[in-house]
């Protein structure tokens, strides 16, 4: 399941205030508002996130947390009122054209959605973030709307530096919506999986592997030998860096729908 994101924060001093703020600072949206208290205490009880308040209609960035400095090696101030897709040039060299392709993905997912129900959805990617020190950390970025109009809407992004929990496998998009009190997971996408790495054959044999055929059986449907079929599932097995048969099965390879 999806970590534990921060949603309820202790009183802690904002790093920057909202733009054109007033005291206090409020942004509408319908009938709810987001203040700089609201902000101050997202930031504060969860002090080893970074909190990015994001505007839906042009992507920039309304307010980032002080703590960006400690989580991804800028300050606040750098941050501020910049595009968030910017913010994507300091992903590691190797993960740049897959996280990308992330970000097209998730506003090809977001689009068609009716405005209502957008902010039932939460986006999670895992990549690698290249500090000023030249050093990567490996990030849980997470992104959920706040209800409004498109005009209004408002979205919060939290970043959250996961080096010291988990190695870094790949990067990765998964989409959770929220059903009966709790986020499920709903699709997810792994762009160099499907895009790149993997040839036609491979991707033929994992297809038969998931519809339950033995390696004799998919030798026998597409007319090579069994060798071949069992160097393609060692093959797939490398690619996708899973242990066993059933991290394959649950390996969601297959293009994004």
């Amino acid at each position: 399941m999806m970590s534990n994101a921060p949603y309820l924060y202790k009183p802690y001093q904002a790093a920057l205030p909202l733009e054109n703020p007033v005291s206090p600072v409020t942004l509408p949206l319908g009938e709810m508002a987001v203040d700089s208290l609201s902000l101050s205490l997202l930031e504060a009880f969860f002090p080893s996130w970074t909190v990015l308040l994001c505007d839906r209609k042009n992507h920039r960035i309304r307010y980032a947390s002080h703590n960006s400095l400690y989580t991804l090696g800028y300050p606040a101030e750098k941050l501020h009122k910049r595009l968030l897709h910017d913010l994507f040039r300091y992903a590691h060299q190797e993960d740049a054209e897959a996280v990308q392709r992330v970000s097209q993905k998730m506003e090809e997912w977001t689009k068609p959605l009716e405005e209502e129900k957008r902010h039932q959805y939460r986006y999670v990617i895992n990549f690698r973030w290249q500090k000023p020190d030249r050093s990567y950390a490996h990030i849980h970025w997470e992104k959920i709307m706040l209800p409004g109009t498109w005009e209004q809407q408002l979205y919060f992004v939290l970043l959250h530096d996961i080096s010291h929990e988990k190695p870094f496998n790949r990067v990765q998009l998964e989409i959770y919506t929220l059903k009966q009190g709790e986020y499920r997971r709903v699709n997810s996408y792994v762009p160099l999986a499907v895009e790149q790495a993997f040839t036609q054959r491979e991707l033929e044999i994992l297809q038969l592997i998931k519809k339950g055929l033995s390696s004799k059986e998919i030798a026998h449907q597409l007319n090579i030998s069994l060798n071949t079929v069992r160097n393609h599932r060692s093959n797939l097995f490398k690619k996708t860096r899973v242990k066993n048969m059933v991290e394959l099965l649950n390996y969601h390879l297959l293009p994004f729908n």
